[in-house]
């Protein structure tokens, strides 16, 4: 759950949290929110919009946890800086935020977030409402790094194994015992 290294794709779509916190999505069918730290997103076209979603289709949500989602296929997502150059875009309201800016939220408290696979968790009761981080950084073009160490989790599961195999040879050597036992009566 702690934060890692990100690494540049280049693919647009891409997005990686600087720090804390987590995507939030939402499932279009069933309405369930869950939250990730997984950002490969792509987008995709139902009959009358473009919705940004990631691998399993659930729809990634926005600072005001709205549907992030085009009328027209965007030729690329506008940089910070080509936003800030722009002198016609309408300006926001305090309080208000940009449609297309990706929400980027945490919880009081975290270790309590239930995984349901593929990277993706869901809150209880526990965790509280979910938080807003308004100045959470989302690095476009890049991806979280895995936080898992290799090394470490291929030693744990061949202890694993060896701690089965020393069990199994017990229960081999108790039934032998015991079919020895039965047969000097």
């Amino acid at each position: 759950m702690t934060a890692m290294p990100y690494q540049t794709t280049g693919q647009e779509h891409d997005y990686a949290v600087q720090g804390d916190g987590y995507f939030m999505l939402k499932d279009p069918v069933s309405g369930e929110i869950t939250y990730t730290r997984d950002g490969r997103f792509s987008l995709a076209k139902t009959t009358d919009k473009f919705y940004l979603v990631n691998v399993d289709g659930k729809r990634v949500l926005n600072m005001d946890q709205a549907e992030i989602s085009y009328d027209v296929k965007p030729a690329s997502y506008p940089s910070e800086e080509a936003e800030k150059e722009e002198d016609d875009t309408e300006e926001l309201q305090e309080g208000e935020h940009d449609p297309h800016a990706i929400g980027i939220y945490t919880f009081a408290n975290t270790s309590s977030l239930k995984p349901i696979g593929d990277n993706v968790f869901s809150a209880t009761a526990a965790n509280g409402t979910p938080i807003l981080l308004e100045k959470a950084k989302v690095i476009s073009g890049s991806l979280e790094q895995s936080g898992t160490d290799f090394a470490l989790e291929m030693t744990k599961m061949m202890e694993a194994q060896r701690a089965y195999s020393y069990a199994l040879k017990m229960v081999q050597t108790s039934d032998e015992v015991e079919s020895t036992i039965n047969s000097l009566r």
